[in-house]
Order: C-alpha cells, then sequence, then structure tokens
C-alpha cells in the first residue's frame, strides 16, 4: 500500500543535511558494539535490529523479479561480527528474495546458533542453510566448495529466482535491491563476472579434459580450456549459468582439477564464463552496447595510489577495510550506480561509515516509493 502525500513529502523534510549526517555518522565510527564475547547480551529479536523497518517499500517490479543471493561467512571471533552479519542480511531481504547462508564449519558453536537463530526467526521463509557446509580455510578450495554447495542448494529449492548474487559477509551494498533489479533487466540474461587474463601461474595454462563415453567404450573427447583469474572477488550468474556448472563436463572436470589451487574460486566461474557455450557468457556480454556495472569491488593495497582512497589506511588480507574518512568517495560510486557491493567493511573497526551507507539506502528507498507515487498520479 502507498503511503500518503503528507507522509512521503515529510521524508523529504525531516531527512538531516549531508554534514549532519556525516557528524553524527563519525561520531559513533569507533564506538563498541558491546563486549567481544558476551553472549548473553545479543538480542534476537527482529525488531531491535537497527533498520528493521526499512525497505517496507517493495515495488511491483523487484516482486516480479526475485533474486538469490550465497553469503559465506567465515569465522570471526567477535560479537560485532555477527551483528553485521545480521545487517547484511536485512539489506538483502526481500520477501521474494532467496538467501542461502553458508556458515563456516569450523566457527564456534554459540556462533553458528546465534546466527541461525536469527535467520530463521526473523526470515524462516527466505533464508536457507546447508544441511552439510564446508571447513574453510583461507585462499583454499574450500572457499570454491563453499559456494558451490550454496548454488546447489539455491538450484535444488522450490523458488523462481533469475539471478544469484555472490557475497562474503564483510560487503554491503550501495544500491537499493530496484537498482540491482533494473540492472539485471537490462543484462538480459547476461553473467556479470569481471574479464580475466590467460594466465600461467598454476602450471598450464590450458588443461586438457579426456572424457570416457559410458561402459568405458573407446570414444574419447579431448577438452583444452584456458584458465583465466578474475578481477573481481565477487560475481552475479544467471540461473541458466549455475545450471551449466552442475552440468556441463568441462565444469566438472575444471572442479576436480583446482581442487589443490589456491583460490580455486578465483579461476572457476570466471574460466567457465568465457567458454563459447557458457549461458550468459563473455561472447554473449561483448555483443552488449552498454557497460554492466560491477558487482562488488575492493581496493588493494599494492593497486591504490589515489591518496583520497583508503584514507586510514587500514588494510586487512592486503584489502582496504573502508571507514568514515572514506564517505565521500563511496557516495560517488553510490549515486553512480556503478557497483552494488563494497568490501571490505568491519564494523569493530569502523561502524560509523557502515550507519550512513545503510541511512543513504534508506533515503534512495524512499524517494523510489515517491517517485512511484507520482507516476500513479501524473
Amino acid at each position: 500500500m502507498f503511503l500518503s502525500v503528507t507522509v512521503l513529502f515529510s521524508c523529504f523534510r525531516n531527512r538531516p543535511a549531508r554534514s549532519q549526517m556525516v557528524a553524527v555518522t563519525r561520531s559513533r565510527q569507533n564506538k563498541p558494539l558491546g563486549p567481544r564475547t558476551n553472549w548473553s547480551g545479543l538480542s534476537l529479536e527482529c525488531s531491535s535490529w537497527p533498520l528493521n523497518d526499512t525497505f517496507h517499500y517493495n515495488s511491483p517490479v523487484e516482486k516480479q523479479f526475485p533474486i538469490a543471493y550465497v553469503v559465506l561467512i567465515h569465522h570471526q571471533k567477535s560479537i560485532s561480527a555477527v551483528r553485521q552479519y545480521m545487517r547484511l542480511l536485512k539489506h538483502l531481504y526481500r520477501p521474494q528474495n532467496l538467501i542461502c547462508l553458508h556458515i563456516d564449519r569450523k566457527a564456534p558453536q554459540k556462533w553458528i546458533k546465534a546466527i541461525k537463530k536469527f535467520a530463521r526467526t526473523c526470515y524462516p521463509k527466505n533464508i536457507i542453510m546447508p544441511k552439510k557446509s564446508a571447513k574453510v580455510v583461507y585462499a583454499s578450495p574450500s572457499t570454491l566448495n563453499a559456494h558451490l554447495v550454496c548454488l546447489k542448494e539455491l538450484l535444488q529449492y522450490n523458488h523462481t529466482w533469475r539471478y544469484v548474487i555472490d557475497l562474503h559477509g564483510t560487503e554491503l551494498p550501495l544500491v537499493t535491491n530496484r537498482d540491482i533489479v533494473e540492472a539485471f533487466k537490462k543484462a538480459n540474461g547476461v553473467n556479470i563476472v569481471p574479464f580475466g587474463t590467460d594466465i600461467d601461474s598454476i602450471g598450464n595454462s590450458t588443461f586438457t579434459h579426456k572424457q570416457i563415453t559410458h561402459k568405458a567404450i573407446v570414444s574419447i573427447v579431448t577438452n583444452k580450456i584456458k584458465i583465466t583469474d578474475r578481477n573481481g572477488p565477487t560475481s552475479a550468474f544467471s540461473r541458466d549459468f549455475v545450471k551449466f556448472i552442475f552440468s556441463s563436463p568441462k565444469a566438472i572436470a575444471l572442479r576436480k582439477y583446482l581442487q589443490d589451487v589456491m583460490s580455486a574460486e578465483e579461476y572457476f566461474f570466471s574460466t567457465l564464463n568465457n567458454l563459447p557455450e557458457a549461458p550468459g557468457g563473455w561472447l554473449k556480454r561483448k555483443q552488449l552496447n552498454f557497460e554492466l556495472p560491477k558487482v562488488s569491488t575492493r581496493v588493494f593495497q599494492q593497486n591504490n595510489n589515489n591518496p583520497k582512497i583508503c584514507r586510514a589506511k587500514h588494510y586487512r588480507h592486503n584489502i582496504c577495510v573502508v571507514s568514515t574518512s572514506d564517505i565521500n568517495w563511496l557516495e560517488q560510486r553510490s549515486e553512480a550506480r556503478s557497483q552494488f557491493f563494497h568490501n571490505k567493511y568491519i564494523s569493530s573497526y569502523n561502524k560509523g561509515i557502515m550507519d550512513y551507507i545503510e541511512r543513504n539506502l534508506v533515503f534512495r528507498n524512499e524517494n523510489e516509493e515517491i517517485n512511484d507515487y507520482l507516476s500513479v498520479l501524473s
């Protein structure tokens, strides 16, 4: 139901100035979220969490275009990490969306139970969790296995999602759900996978897949595939491409080949996306006469020559952890809608930047409702 005109336009009157938002945000940037191990103080009531009442407006366009998400949650010791993951889930939620949540199997049970309880209490119809999760080791092939476990669960679930976005728990959206839907509709089945270059760093840049037909009949098919390295941490795949991942003999062979390769997920999806037969793959993307937005970006320490980016110079695993000093360039990317998400946020380091980005998303969602309401009146 649309809000009244009075309520709608009060959104404009009540919106604080940008300078006020920045000041409040920076004042909160390093306030602790509670004791690092005081689990008894972690409320699991949905209504107690910040921004619970945001994103109520869900346009007809969004309702007709369900999106799936794979969210990988790695083991962190702090209670603030659990709260951050819960915060991300609230941003991804829409009644029509589906989320597969993969929690690192080596995480402590109280940690896993807290997240599971939140998901099942607040979003029982929208969040699924694999029955058997992987024990994830940073930069190991286990990360690829975790992605694939969730992708398979999403295919088997009775749901009509059309695209799936692969995420990590340290990301946060810079655009609204509607922005993402409109980009996917424009992509029309094309995957959004950063294009990598051919590499030789894991041995031969091609591997040979020998497939022997049923009952070991003499016929042998040899397929050579160039291995590529993707340029970004996050991708979006069409449903047909996900089916291809589990049905293509080349995909199955490539997965086996990468089982002893570090950061296997950084080769697997981009390599398959470059195959001529891949649904929505690189060949189809080259036919587009416009640029698709990036799914997510991150700033690497060795590549950062811009003094205005990552001003606090705080890096983890060689990736910039953003802070309130990065508000300007993150806001520019948000307004340009050039990317869906950004990585990396760590709330225990700087919660203020997350608060600011969230407030921007809230107001943008309200404006979407206002614009739709006015279009009905006109």
